[in-house]
């Protein structure tokens, strides 16, 4: 159910609209590529690496579906609060979309 909700959020999220810019003769402003989702999963952390492994995949399987296929960065953590703060930090300075995650209790606390 988690990961229907997330492909129609993630399709919602990404349907890119038809541009006035380009349509008007103008040509668009280049922006730098960056990551339009980003997960951040305790895939360093032996016990919590399955089940983001499965997050993993059912996250892929869900974009997969989105049209105009929506940058993926994968952020490794384990699974200790001050890593994982300092990635999301580092993440949400690069501006992503969506940010999914952390995956951990400790990790949500931190937040």
């Amino acid at each position: 159910m988690f990961f229907a909700v997330a492909a129609v959020a993630f399709a919602a999220l990404c349907k890119v609209a038809g541009d006035p810019a380009s349509a008007a003769g103008v040509a668009p402003i280049p922006v730098a590529p960056r990551p339009s989702v980003a997960l951040l999963l305790p895939l360093d952390a032996p016990e919590f690496a399955p089940p983001a492994e499965a997050v993993l995949a059912g996250c892929k399987a869900a974009l997969a579906l989105v049209e105009g296929k929506p940058a993926l960065e994968v952020v490794r953590t384990d699974a200790s609060s001050d890593h994982i703060m300092a990635r999301y930090e580092a993440v949400a300075t690069r501006c992503a979309a969506v940010i999914v995650g952390p995956m951990t209790r400790n990790g949500v606390t931190a937040l």
